[in-house]
C-alpha cells in the first residue's frame, strides 16, 4: 500500500483533500482483492516468462506515466491498473521461488518474495 505514509504530500500535489488521496490505498486494495480471486486463474493458461515480463511491463509503463502526471483521475489511474496484475506478479513470484529454491531455504526465500511483492508494487510511484 506504500502510499500511507505520503497521502498528505499526495492532497496537497493533486490539489483534493485527504479522503479523496485515500482512493490510492482504498482502490489498489480494492483492486487487489477483487483481481485476486480470477487473475491469477486466467493467467495460469499462459507461458509464465511471457506473462511476468507483461506484468513487470504493466508496473513500468504506468509508474513511468504516473511519475509525470498532474491529474489526480489519471494518477488513480496509474495505480489501478497495475494492481490488477498484482496478483499475478506474487503468483508467479512465489510459484519460481518455490521451484528453484532448495527445500531447506524455502520457508526464508518465500519470506522474502511476500516482503518484495508487497514492497515493490508500493514503490509504485511518487513524483
Amino acid at each position: 500500500m506504500g502510499v500511507v505514509g505520503i497521502l498528505p504530500q499526495i492532497a496537497q500535489y493533486f490539489n483534493v483533500d485527504i479522503t479523496q488521496a485515500g482512493l490510492f490505498v482504498s482502490l489498489f486494495a480494492l483492486t487487489i482483492a477483487i483481481c485476486g480471486i480470477f487473475m491469477p486463474l486466467v493467467f495460469s493458461k499462459f507461458d509464465r516468462k511471457k506473462s511476468f515480463i507483461l506484468v513487470l511491463g504493466v508496473f513500468t509503463i504506468f509508474s513511468t506515466i504516473g511519475a509525470f502526471v498532474t491529474d489526480f483521475n489519471i494518477a488513480l489511474i496509474c495505480r489501478i491498473i497495475p494492481a490488477i496484475f498484482h496478483p499475478i506478479y506474487c503468483g508467479l513470484a512465489l510459484t519460481v521461488a518455490a521451484e528453484i529454491v532448495e527445500p531447506e531455504h524455502l520457508l526464508q526465500q518465500t519470506s522474502d518474495i511476500n516482503f518484495q511483492c508487497c514492497g515493490s508494487v508500493s514503490l509504485h510511484f511518487w513524483h
